[in-house]
């Protein structure tokens, strides 16, 4: 990168100088990350809330998702937990804020206006969203840390395994192995 901006650095190093970005992620339509404000740390210990449900029992501000049951999660140190995609079920996950996680999301819809569009976020790490996820939108996640990490995920169609809405893709599909890595710099 020589250009302008990196003119006041010394020339050798100037075609290895890449610029941080921070914003203008891709987005994927329909997908929700809402950030909750009601994480409370006291001395005696920590109240966070996960959801509000309307008066319909659908999750406010995540639209359409009428919850049905209301999963737990470990996630191994070193474990990669990708692609899933569900053809009738939407989701949302809540990445407990003792935990961190590498999410990642595909858009695989067909007519979507976002489709093939790829997401990489991290959460969890003190702070807490819940991250809603439409149907046919490919989701994953992958722990790089050492400790072992732990989500709760609500879902607005019930798992019993007879008829299962759970399709994969491998975990390095279009994004290769390095998506699920925690990046140097």
């Amino acid at each position: 990168m020589k250009d302008q901006e990196t003119a006041r650095f010394a020339p050798e190093y100037q075609e290895h100088i890449k610029k941080e970005e921070y914003g203008g992620r891709e987005e994927i339509e329909g997908v929700r990350i809402v950030e909750i404000e009601k994480n409370f740390v006291a001395e005696d210990g920590r109240f966070v809330e996960i959801c509000r449900l309307n008066e319909e029992g659908e999750l406010i501000d995540s639209p359409g998702l009428k919850l049905r049951q209301l999963n737990y999660v470990e996630v191994l140190p070193g474990a990669k937990k990708a692609w899933h995609i569900h053809e009738r079920q939407d989701e949302a996950l809540f990445i407990h804020p003792d935990s961190r996680m590498i999410i990642g999301l595909m858009d695989i819809r067909e007519g979507s206006a976002t489709k093939g569009n790829k997401i990489r976020l991290i959460l969890g790490g003190g702070k807490t969203h819940l991250l809603f996820i439409p149907k046919g939108v490919a989701h994953g996640m992958a722990n790089p840390y050492q400790e072992l990490a732990t989500l709760t995920y609500l879902v607005d169609q019930y798992f019993d395994g007879s008829d299962a809405d759970e399709y994969r893709l491998p975990f390095d599909f279009e994004v290769g192995e390095d998506f699920w890595k925690i990046r140097a710099g």
